[in-house]
């Protein structure tokens, strides 16, 4: 027998993937210098994407699409490996990204041929426009590359099966928030740090989505928001317009619940692959689509927000009226009445099926039987069977025995059998015509393709529009007012958006205003709330350029354009960086990337290293940022020596503390609170008590702090 490999299934070109979570399978083409051209492809959804980049924006994109598998050339993936790094003099900035690139180990890589990322065989209709669109449309020499050797090997890998792919989209980087990989991962936004649970993510506490576009989604615009006000403020006006409308909201969303995944369903129909179960659910789903046009068509006729975000909402007559009426809900059938012939064949099925009952009841009165079934069998089709007991008082005349079990014994008669050859040649013409109407099914609906993932879109945008409205409503969030001008960050009353879900204990909300000062130097108790306040500001940022609502009574933000988080500290050990030096690289970059429109949190500079030279390397970061960059930050730190220097010297620097309140017995009370001030003590040893730590040593350590305070007063009165 002649084997043919039809398929190969590889992590990135899964057609039907698992949960609804996207599944991209990326290229990277190092160019020359330091550019690199990147291509994505999600195959069950056809969402084609393309862009160049630098080396060093190359772990933030890989961290923001999580590709299950990377593409790379031959040659690239053995520098990679370190195969030719002995004999290669000149290697571009572009592959040493790729080799010191900390994500792109965690991905799955393949090698691909290096003519893959040319043109090569001849195109088939479906991808022409493809290959049309990357020559005219202006896209890099890097890029185009990128996409054609994605081209090439869904060719390869897909063999006969021709998948529908849309044309690559330009992802733009100036509409976009940058946000490096590391602060993804700090952040929490879609990927919990320790807690194996979506929930402990921003992600998980704002996705109340219930289709499977809406979840990819959601998560799409979590992991890049916009840049630009008019489209923010459009986002934001959707979600306000359904956060006013409870009752129209939820039957929205209860109409949502009964539709498929159309953007999955319709790779199916391009692949050949959809059953008739699959074309009813796509007509369901065209119904109900139908269902919530009407019921949203007075804001939907008129321009506006609502219309210009849902814009690829639009109906399908004809689709839906023969999709629904050719398939039967009950069983997947064609429906009685869409064909003639089906129509008689299905008749004369069950005429036979009748005709074996019939058969089968006259055998059990004729012998007196209490049980005689109809079974099927894979070698006789039907047959009849009873109990062994039972069998005995069976005229071996009108039934002969063809098989018998432990306790059964089953029978058959000539007429019997000619009743299932009977069958079987009804079943054998009715499974031809029902292939026949399924495939004019599918090319009714290929037809409809593009205007179908518009449709999907549509679908999804309003499924998250409707989430973020429900999480708004519920958790009283408010609406932020974005603006172009100055650097503006004015929040009153907010709060960590995953802490308060989390946690049963109500959240202290605090102000964030940075009207007076640009830059805000934090101090304060362990435990007592400064690394929460950072991240928390940071993510409604995040959140509000996403066209989130946001945890707050009232936000005011300067659109941002990229958001740093050096926050937490680990050693790199696999590249053999301890924890100051990995600070250091990360503080670095933000120095070096930042831009007065940036927003950055800082966590405990400098405290991988000795205390003097650690002060002076956070001083001498913080006055860089604020002469230099001018971008909104927020600094934590224990070097209270920090908050009277640089406050005092420049205006824009303030000093803020979390607020501690001690008691009489050396306990303290942490109020969660930030106000504006500081303090000279960090109540270390009241927190290594709340911590447990075994007496003896507290007094030790307050006794070494006694000695030490009363050595440092000489030079101190000096």
């Amino acid at each position: 027998m002649n084997r043919e490999v039809v398929q190969l299934i590889t992590p990135g070109t899964l057609l039907e993937p698992e949960g609804d979570a996207a599944n991209h399978l990326m290229s990277i083409v190092p160019g020359p210098e330091e550019n690199l051209g990147i291509a994505w492809l999600e195959l069950s959804t056809s969402k084609f994407q393309v862009t160049m980049i630098t080396e060093d924006q190359l772990d933030e994109h890989i961290e923001r699409v999580s590709p299950s598998e990377v593409l790379l050339s031959e040659k690239t993936n053995q520098l990679l490996k370190g195969g030719d790094m002995g004999t290669t003099q000149h290697i571009p900035s572009s592959v040493k990204g790729l080799i010191s690139s900390l994500v792109i180990k965690e991905c799955q890589i393949t090698s691909i041929p290096g003519e893959w990322l040319k043109e090569t065989a001849e195109p088939s209709e479906t991808y022409k426009s493809i290959l049309t669109s990357l020559s005219k449309d202006g896209y890099s020499s890097l890029e185009s590359q990128a996409s054609l050797s994605i081209l090439n090997y869904i060719r390869h890998t897909q063999r006969s099966l021709v998948p529908f792919l849309r044309p690559p989209l330009h992802y733009s980087h100036t509409n976009h928030v940058t946000i490096d990989a590391r602060t993804r991962r700090s952040l929490e936004l879609v990927t919990p740090l320790l807690a194996n649970t979506r929930a402990q993510t921003l992600l998980g506490c704002i996705d109340k989505t219930v289709t499977a576009g809406g979840k990819r989604l959601i998560r799409e615009r979590l992991s890049a928001p916009l840049t630009n006000v008019n489209d923010i403020n459009r986002r934001l006006n959707v979600v306000e317009y359904f956060k006013n409308r409870q009752w129209e909201s939820d039957w929205l969303v209860t109409a949502l619940k009964s539709i498929c995944d159309l953007e999955r369903f319709i790779q199916k129909v391009a692949t050949g692959r959809a059953s008739l179960e699959d074309l009813f659910l796509i007509g369901n789903t065209l119904s109900t689509t139908h269902d919530i046009i009407q019921y949203l068509k007075e804001d939907l006729s008129k321009e506006s927000d609502l219309q210009e975000e849902l814009r690829g909402l639009q109906e399908f007559p004809k689709l839906t009226k023969k999709l629904n009426s050719a398939i039967c809900k009950k069983n997947f059938t064609i429906k009685k009445g869409y064909s003639m012939e089906a129509d008689r064949l299905q008749k004369q099925l069950k005429e036979n099926e009748t005709q074996v009952d019939l058969l089968a009841n006259n055998m059990k009165e004729r012998f007196n039987l209490s049980k005689l079934l109809v079974v099927q069998h894979k070698q006789f089709y039907r047959i009849l069977e009873t109990t062994k007991t039972q069998g005995k008082h069976i005229d071996r005349r009108s039934l002969r025995s063809v098989e018998e079990t432990q306790s059964a014994e089953r029978f058959s008669n000539p007429e019997l059998e000619k009743l299932n050859l009977e069958h079987l040649r009804l079943t054998t013409e009715y499974g031809l015509i029902e292939t026949r109407i399924q495939s004019e099914l599918l090319d009714k609906v290929r037809e409809n393709t593009s205007d179908l993932l518009e449709a999907a879109q549509g679908l999804a945008s309003l499924d998250v529009s409707l989430s973020l409205a429900n999480v708004a409503r519920n958790k009283n969030y408010c609406k932020p007012v974005l603006t172009n001008e100055g650097s503006v960050f004015n929040i009153i009353n907010g709060y960590h958006p995953v802490l308060s879900s989390a946690v049963k204990a109500q959240v202290i909300p605090n102000d964030c205003k940075m009207e007076e000062h640009k830059t805000w130097i934090i101090t304060g108790p362990n435990m007592g709330g400064k690394s929460t306040f950072l991240r928390q500001n940071a993510l409604i940022v995040i959140l509000a350029q996403m066209g989130s609502f946001v945890p707050a009574n009232s936000a005011e933000i300067s659109v941002t354009d990229k958001v740093f988080a050096r926050v937490g500290a680990s050693d790199n050990l696999t590249k053999g960086q301890s924890t100051f030096y990995t600070e250091m690289i990360e503080t670095a970059h933000i120095l070096s990337t930042a831009t007065p429109a940036s927003f950055v949190i800082l966590d405990e500079i400098g405290r991988g290293t000795a205390t003097s030279e650690g002060v002076a390397i956070a001083q001498s970061v913080i006055e860089y940022i604020h002469k230099a960059i001018g971008c909104r930050t927020l600094l934590a730190t224990h070097f209270h020596e920090l908050t009277e220097t640089l406050s005092n010297r420049y205006d824009e620097i303030g000093s803020y503390y979390t607020v501690a309140q001690p008691w009489s017995n050396g306990e303290i009370i942490l109020t969660y609170k930030i106000e504006m001030g500081s303090t000279d003590s960090s109540y270390a040893l009241q927190t290594a008590r709340l911590a447990g730590l075994p007496e003896p040593v507290l007094e030790r350590a307050q006794n070494l702090m006694s000695v030490r305070k009363e050595e440092m007063e000489p030079v101190n009165k000096e």
